[in-house]
């Protein structure tokens, strides 16, 4: 399931999409075949189902303009009932009776069938979701079992030449995130791509392969050997499952021989639509006849040289040994030293290392080698490393900051300590809770406090526990989500054609405008914008109709807007303006419509404000430019309605005027 998600969202699926999806041609038709991202989403599924539809894009390789989307079936895609099942299970008795209990048992646990690859799987399903997890494993593996639990669909109504869209959906959910897309190109071949050569390491009567995964269109592997390089047989039972290591996916197998002999191996992936790939190339392996590995490895200090000592049972087949040395523990071993013929098994490193790992080496006469386990040693060291530099940083939006800086150098390094302070001066608190192996470190903020900056120092620590001096600091600003404190807004003298207001401006130092709104019956509208610095405004577009009630919010640099201020209420003393405006109606048949028509006598051109009641207050319906007509296309029959209008360029307002739709 890992490989095919991986894949789906390689080759386009958008990254907020709840469902990954893939297309592939088999023989005459197209296998779809989808995963849900989550347990959460895969209940959600198996309640509503999915639906399966298909977008013609193109035909011959002419882009068709007329296309239509096509519901691929009837019903919903769901997985089958517990009842239907059995039929399933006795075509395959491996990964079916997992699914079964997986979707619905009462418990889950593994039995003794499910063998190591399994296990390894369960172990990258890092948030304990069990029964999802080994469902989608079983559904990777067995196209039978994908299409019982509802994840795949067959499209056996293609056309030669086409080209098509599949899009998936949950039913039932109306968000684009619960859809996926993918497109596909049924006359061009699968080219799936082959696997690396495997690597090997031969150990005691067995030989151990292991290669890098790349590719994610495979779900897994099969390893074939042969005795002559020519006829391979399949030699895993069941396919293995890459694991993750040092942030690669690594293939790993091992083979137990009888007898010294020549091998030629290769690994064949599996698609997680039942399609094998093309095989690796072919790896030659001469197993030889075993030898003893070292034992029993002491390592001392004599006048700054490590001196390296080891035992060996057998002796009489010995050609020499060969000593290795590394910094880490499953870091590259490199030869340092080699002593010749089977005694003495002692070696001195005249350059050690100021702490290091070594290992030592029998190799035979017929040229086998047994390898001895690593030991370790520390030399004395009270030198520090140095300080890291080149920080950087930044924070997310959610306040996730992520900061980095240059690897250190010195090769007895152990990691990191990042601190961190609420000011540039002020009292250092570790943040890390243990070391960092890699020059990286990831923190949430806090981000709804009122400290805008966080700075950050790194110390580096080797393998005896010596410090570095703190590195330079870095500054990282976090996201602003914190509104500005409200204005006040102290008085609003009217006159006859305008209103001044003054206001006290807020206390929060990152304003940047001041919003000046008017609330006229239940709207509320924004009639104009200063900067910060700005304390009076005022405003010409007076209302003539009863009283106006003024508002103020305050807007920072991050677009945070503030809470709204107080309210100053101006009462109309314009009354000399009312009923300048004659308005008449009438009714409008157009059609099935009926719409109402207001007409006015004014000469003027200006901004008219069109109010409307039905049967109780007065609401404001439309403002605009109006040329002495204006269309009330939103009447009901069986309604009365009253209307006015208010011109801006005068304030003058209307008469009232009625019209029963009844």
């Amino acid at each position: 399931m890992l490989c095919l998600l991986a894949c789906a969202t390689e080759r386009g699926v958008a990254q907020n999409s709840k469902i990954a999806l893939k297309a592939m041609t088999i023989g005459d038709s197209i296998v779809v075949r989808w995963v849900p991202i989550n347990y959460s989403i895969w209940q959600l599924a198996n309640k509503n189902g999915y639906k399966v539809e298909r977008l013609l894009v193109g035909r011959n390789g002419v882009v068709v303009s007329d296309n239509k989307i096509t519901m691929l079936h009837s019903g919903t895609i769901k997985p089958l009932e517990e009842r239907q099942w059995e039929q399933i299970v006795k075509i395959d008795s491996v990964y079916a009776p997992i699914a079964l209990q997986a979707l619905y048992g009462k418990t889950f646990e593994l039995t003794s069938t499910f063998n190591k690859n399994l296990n390894e799987a369960y172990n990258k399903y890092k948030e304990n979701e069990l029964r999802f997890g080994f469902a989608m494993y079983c559904a990777d593996r067995s196209l039978l079992v994908a299409k019982t639990l509802g994840l795949c669909f067959v499209d056996k109504h293609i056309q030669k030449g086409e080209r098509y869209i599949y899009k998936v959906t949950i039913n039932e959910q109306a968000d684009e995130a619960y859809s996926s897309y993918t497109n596909i190109d049924p006359s061009r071949p699968n080219l799936l791509p082959r696997p690396p050569k495997a690597n090997v390491n031969m150990l005691k009567n067995s030989i151990l392969l292991n290669w890098d995964c790349f590719d994610s269109d495979y779900v897994g592997y099969d390893v074939e050997r042969s005795i002559d390089g020519k006829s391979f047989k399949k030699i895993t039972k069941d396919i293995v499952v890459p694991f993750q290591s040092d942030g690669k996916l690594i293939g790993y197998y091992s083979d137990s021989i009888a007898k010294p002999d020549t091998y030629y191996y290769r690994v064949v992936g599996l698609t997680p639509f039942g399609v094998y790939g093309p095989s690796s190339d072919t790896i030659k392996v001469v197993l030889k006849s075993a030898v003893e590995s070292p034992f029993n490895l002491v390592l001392s200090v004599n006048s700054e040289k490590v001196i390296v000592t080891w035992s060996i049972n057998e002796t009489k087949n010995i050609s020499h040994y060969i000593v290795k040395r590394s910094n880490t523990p499953n870091g590259e071993f490199s030869i340092v030293g080699q002593v010749k013929g089977s005694a003495p098994t002692i070696w001195e490193d005249q350059k050690p290392l100021t702490s290091g790992y070594y290992k030592v080496i029998a190799v035979s006469k017929s040229g086998s080698e047994g390898e001895s386990l690593s030991s370790f040693i520390q030399l004395n060291d009270s030198t520090p490393p140095h300080e890291p530099i080149g920080l950087e940083g930044k924070c997310s939006n959610l306040g996730i900051a992520t900061i980095q800086w240059k690897p250190n150098e010195e090769i007895d390094l152990l990691g990191y300590k990042v601190y961190k302070s609420n000011s540039k001066n002020g009292t250092l608190v570790e943040a890390t809770h243990n070391l960092l192996p890699k020059n990286t470190f990831i923190d949430s903020l806090d981000i709804n406090n009122l400290n805008d900056t966080i700075y950050y120092k790194v110390v580096a620590v080797d393998r005896r526990y010596n410090a570095s001096s703190f590195s330079s600091y870095i500054a990282i600003a976090k996201p602003d989500r914190i509104k500005p404190v409200s204005p006040v807004l102290l008085s609003a003298q009217n006159s006859s054609r305008s209103v001044v207001l003054k206001w006290e401006n807020s206390s929060s130092v990152d304003v940047a405008n001041v919003l000046i709104l008017k609330r006229i019956s239940s709207d509320t509208i924004v009639v104009g914008k200063v900067q910060s610095n700005v304390s009076t405004f005022i405003d010409t577009t007076v209302n003539s109709l009863g009283s106006t009630f003024y508002l103020l919010r305050a807007v920072d640099k991050s677009g945070n807007i503030s809470n709204f201020s107080n309210e100053v209420r101006v009462s109309n003393t314009n009354a000399s303006n009312s009923n300048k405006l004659k308005l008449s109606c009438n009714v409008q048949t157009r059609a099935e419509n009926i719409n109402v028509v207001l007409s006015w006598d004014s000469t003027e051109n200006s901004i008219v404000r069109v109010y409307r009641s039905e049967g109780s207050s007065f609401k404001l319906l439309k403002r605009g430019q109006f040329n002495q007509t204006f269309v009330d296309e939103e009447v009901r029959q069986g309604v009365e309605y009253s209307y006015f209008i208010v011109s801006e360029s005068d304030n003058a307002k209307s008469n009232i005027v009625k019209m029963s739709l009844r």
